[in-house]
């Protein structure tokens, strides 16, 4: 009988934390394991899930009530609106898991953006971390850092800690000794370029090259170009796509839409609109600038290959990859509100700003040159001495 592997994600948007399992349940598959996925939405599209054929369930989840306005300081506030505020919520939220560990019986759980999983799963089933610099905090830390020192806390982790301990001695399990602590004991893989790390400061463990970046770094086009990725959570992808419709280069978009709204107003424009995610390789070859919503695996692939990158970020991890890349001098922050004419202006000047391109090849050079190991093995290898 085949070993099942429970693929967890539990918070987040976006494709990435998908793209961080899905290889490592495509390589457990080939060795006789039975992946099933638990994600966060299961109504959303991933087409490399889809065309695995793998079961996939709705991942046990907080409804998500942030207050008005509500930015988030740190990691701890993350935690603050996903059902850390009180221990019996909290104690409900665990047990929906355990539920869905009786009913798959995981001999291994791989998991991505999911602390709740580690509460769950401590003392009881093998675990493991995948994520990027942002999911994955240092451990070691007393607290979590303040990543915007001006924004107030939601909750004082002093708080969300005593929860968490009163949830664990609830259902009589051992609780943390900080809040960093939470994902100790599961075994990690931090999938990052270190320049996008949030806590390079604090790191102390190794920062590896994540699975789903492009590979090398490449020419830049002799013409105008841009690719943009945007998502329908983005509150003003109105306005970016009217802005592209009448740019003045090659245009190429992949927006991550449910209705599909405006990636059929510029395909009727003659825009080239890519309804699946494009290969990085692919879609970066043709671009000379990207526009994203500054999540990890477009930046990471923007900064491999070499390309400037205009920057629209919508909340904290997307915020602080901002900062990273435009202190870096490889990106723009799009102004706010958007206008479709400035915008327009501001992505004619950022497609000739020679000294922006200069620096992102450069980067995407040095990047290139740097030791790289075989971090997908890695991780497979110790998943199967682990799922016994």
């Amino acid at each position: 009988m085949k070993r099942t592997v429970l693929f967890a994600w539990e918070l987040g948007s976006g494709g990435g934390h998908v793209g961080n399992l899905v290889p490592v349940a495509r390589e457990l598959a080939t060795c006789g394991y039975q992946p099933v996925f638990a994600v966060r939405d299961v109504t959303g599209y991933y087409p490399s899930l889809e065309s695995t054929g793998f079961p996939v369930l709705q991942a046990p989840q907080w409804p998500f009530r942030a207050p008005p306005m509500w930015r988030a300081s740190c990691y701890a506030d993350i935690l603050a609106v996903h059902g850390y505020r009180d221990a019996e919520g909290l104690s409900r939220l665990i047990r929906a898991w355990e539920a869905l560990f009786q009913l798959i019986r995981p001999a291994l759980i791989v998991a991505d953006h999911s602390p709740t999983v580690c509460l769950a799963a401590a003392g009881s089933i093998p675990l493991v971390l995948l994520g990027n610099g942002f999911t994955l905090p240092p451990v070691h830390l007393p607290v979590f850092p303040r990543l915007r020192p001006r924004v107030r806390e939601t909750l004082s982790q002093e708080h969300i800690l005593k929860v968490i301990r009163k949830a664990q001695a609830i259902r009589h399990r051992a609780s943390p000794e900080t809040l960093p602590a939470l994902f100790e004991p599961a075994k990690r893989f931090v999938l990052s370029l270190p320049e996008l790390d949030p806590y390079r400061a604090f790191r102390r463990e190794p920062v590896l090259f994540p699975f789903d970046a492009a590979t090398a770094p490449q020419p830049l086009p002799a013409f105008p170009s841009l690719y943009a990725y945007c998502s329908d959570e983005h509150p003003e992808l109105a306005a970016i796509a009217h802005a592209l419709a009448g740019l003045d280069a090659r245009v190429s978009v992949h927006f991550r839409e449910r209705r599909k709204v405006f990636g059929r107003f510029l395909a009727g424009l003659g825009v080239n609109v890519y309804w699946d995610p494009p290969p990085y390789g692919e879609v970066l070859s043709s671009a000379r600038i990207v526009l994203s919503q500054a999540g990890q695996a477009t930046a990471h692939a923007a900064l491999i290959t070499g390309r400037p990158q205009a920057l629209s970020p919508i909340h904290l991890e997307a915020e602080l990859t901002t900062q990273a890349l435009v202190s870096l001098g490889v990106g723009i922050r799009l102004p706010k509100p958007i206008r479709v004419r400035r915008l327009r202006k501001t992505l004619q000047r950022a497609m000739k700003d020679e000294g922006m391109e200069e620096r992102a090849v450069a980067l995407a050079g040095a990047i290139a040159a740097r030791p790289r190991t075989d971090t997908l093995s890695g991780v497979v290898s110790l998943c199967g001495e682990l799922a016994v």
